[in-house]
């Protein structure tokens, strides 16, 4: 069974848990939140595709992360040699996606999805500088069109 090991700073390496109990742990959060979300969207009422409500988009939300959730279970890290789980990169779209929320209560959608997606691009997902600029307003600005715009959901 492959670990994924600690380095205590000396040199050592210090075992830790298995990678598939992370992999596992890595599923079960996001599995358990996207039900929560999920149960809470149903709660505001979903309404119909032509005439959405308060909670579409956060059961949208919701069943991404369930779907995603599944996702990482089965697929594994195919550029990771070792099969380790990058848990740091896992724990900072965490936080990216922590603190997108905080920020919507004082920002624009447009910006801070922008800036979020900036980290992701840049830093997690190690994309160029180009696709790092370009990508994230776009996505940012082409959501808010299509949920403000088009299905006229206030967004923030």
């Amino acid at each position: 069974m492959t670990h994924a090991d600690v380095d205590d700073g000396s040199g050592t390496r210090l075992p830790s848990l298995p990678v598939r109990h992370l992999a596992t742990g890595l599923f079960l959060l996001p599995s358990a939140l996207g039900v929560w979300v999920c149960i809470k969207a149903v709660g505001y009422g979903v309404g119909s595709p032509s005439s959405p409500a308060a909670g579409s988009w956060p059961l949208f939300v919701g069943l991404a992360l369930c779907v995603l959730s599944v996702w990482l279970l089965v697929v594994r890290d195919t550029e990771s040699e070792t099969g380790d789980v990058d848990v740091v990169r896992a724990l900072g779209l965490w936080l990216v996606v922590l603190t997108w929320t905080l920020l919507l209560n004082y920002l624009t959608f447009i910006a801070v999805t922008s800036a979020c997606l900036f980290v992701i691009f840049k830093l997690l997902g190690r994309a160029s500088w180009l696709t790092s600029v370009i990508v994230p307003p776009t996505i940012a600005s082409l959501t808010y069109v299509f949920f403000s715009q088009l299905l006229a959901v206030p967004l923030p």
